[in-house]
């Protein structure tokens, strides 16, 4: 089977991202009575008592079956629901806005915010709380914008801003967990990143697609014309029934 790379840029991301939210909100129909058949239940949420009225930019589901999404909101932007309440994560002031999310192996919830990144994770009383990792990245490194992508792979945590690519390497465990901070800067500003196949890629604007190879961000040869355009997906393609290299 032919294995490719499928790209998806632009407007097309509009109605990916719709179909994918939708799932989010539309229950099993199979247990509705019979002259419900074939209409979903929906809930519609509005942001007076769930999600913001500014946005939500993200979803993730925990390994508890909590639903978080990353909101615009000066009031925590991040709300946690458990299918009957709502509520607000807290955070700094300076941290207003949650971009995207990633789940590790272990069911770690780590986040992308605005000059901010981290994780989530329980305290004392079993509320969630946000726990930034900015403390270990360099002082020189700190200036940046919004964090737009997150990946896991492994030990390792990738945030991606504007300004720069940051891989955070965990060690230790508990009161004992330290991370080892690496960055790479672009040449002009780095757009999205992604992961597949235990290989990092990052999309560069006006550059192309650049793949992670022997802790360098290296082109690919033919990618350039990605710089031109916002790739926001990026999807395996199988084909022929048999597996081979990937393509680009």
């Amino acid at each position: 089977m032919n294995r490719h790379l499928c790209f998806q840029s632009g407007k097309n991301f509009l109605t990916v991202a719709f179909l994918i939210f939708s799932s989010f909100l539309v229950k099993d129909s199979s247990a509705q009575p019979g002259h419900e058949k074939g209409l979903p239940f929906i809930t519609n949420y509005n942001g007076d008592n769930s999600l913001s009225l500014r946005g939500s930019w993200s979803v993730i589901e925990g390994n508890d079956g909590r639903m978080y999404f990353g909101n615009s909101t000066n009031k925590g932007n991040i709300v946690e629901y458990d299918g009957v309440n709502w509520n607000k994560i807290a955070a700094p002031y300076s941290s207003a806005v949650a971009r995207c999310f990633a789940k590790d192996n272990n069911g770690r919830i780590y986040f992308g915010g605005s000059g901010d990144f981290g994780y989530l994770e329980k305290d004392g009383l079993g509320e969630t709380v946000e726990h930034s990792l900015v403390e270990f990245v360099p002082k020189d490194k700190r200036e940046f914008f919004d964090v737009w992508s997150v990946n896991t792979a492994g030990n390792d945590v990738y945030f991606l801003s504007r300004e720069r690519l940051f891989r955070l390497t965990k060690s230790g465990d508990g009161k004992n967990e330290t991370w080892k901070v690496k960055t790479w800067e672009p040449q002009t500003h780095f757009m999205y990143s992604f992961y597949l196949d235990n290989k990092l890629y990052v999309h560069e604007q006006n550059i192309g697609l650049l793949k992670m190879e022997n802790d360098s961000l290296v082109l690919i040869p033919g990618s350039e014309f990605l710089g031109k355009d916002r790739m926001q997906v990026m999807l395996p393609y199988e084909e022929n029934g048999g597996l081979s290299d990937q393509k680009y």
